[in-house]
């Protein structure tokens, strides 16, 4: 069933070890898992009018784009609300298991492990700028690596104990700090598809 609240919706995994937990936890608590997801037309026409960007580098797109919806782009005004975002348990995706004995699944194992890892420091840099800040999403840093990196910065005592014993999120960190800052050109947006209307 609908809801007359909601700005978007979103598929479940059914595929790779943690999808039984993270299927369970979306039917009951919400949310948005990959890229399989929608997004109602109007709330996207205020995004555009807003000049809402995501910023530049950023992995967890779908979180964000869920806390988005959650907050329905005024976090300053309105409180999280998991109706905002329909979570349909009959939509899932497909895709290959990885095996240990095949390099490639190997590498994309560790690939998206160490992406994970960059994901879960940009996860707490949004949640302090949405949930305790209570920012609007305009405001957000242009790029993921200044989002995370004033986190880090104002936020050293949340900070450490998620870096503290997580040799993947020092590894990340230290990748982060090393990223060169993108161009104004590489700031612009870009027209990735038209339907031509």
């Amino acid at each position: 069933m609908g809801s007359a609240l909601a700005q978007g919706g979103s598929g479940v995994p059914t595929v790779g070890h943690s999808a039984p937990v993270l299927r369970a936890n979306m039917l009951k608590n919400g949310g948005i898992h990959g890229n399989l997801c929608c997004i109602k037309g109007s709330f996207m026409a205020r995004i555009k009018q807003r000049g809402i960007r995501l910023p530049v580098g950023l992995y967890r797109t779908d979180s964000m784009m869920g806390a988005m919806m959650t907050y329905d782009l005024r976090p300053a005004t309105h409180d999280w609300n998991d109706a905002r975002l329909l979570v349909h348990s009959d939509a899932t995706w497909d895709m290959d298991d990885l095996v240990w004995w095949r390099p490639s699944s190997t590498f994309i194992y560790w690939s998206r492990r160490l992406r994970q890892a960059r994901g879960d420091l940009e996860m707490e840099a949004f949640k302090d700028f949405f949930s305790l800040h209570k920012s609007a999403p305009e405001l957000l840093p242009a790029t993921s690596h200044a989002m995370v990196m004033d986190w880090i910065q104002r936020c050293p005592e949340l900070a450490q104990p998620l870096l503290r014993g997580h040799p993947l999120r020092l590894w990340a960190l230290r990748r982060l700090k090393q990223e060169l800052p993108p161009t104004p050109q590489d700031l612009l947006p870009t027209l990735m598809w038209s339907s031509g209307g």
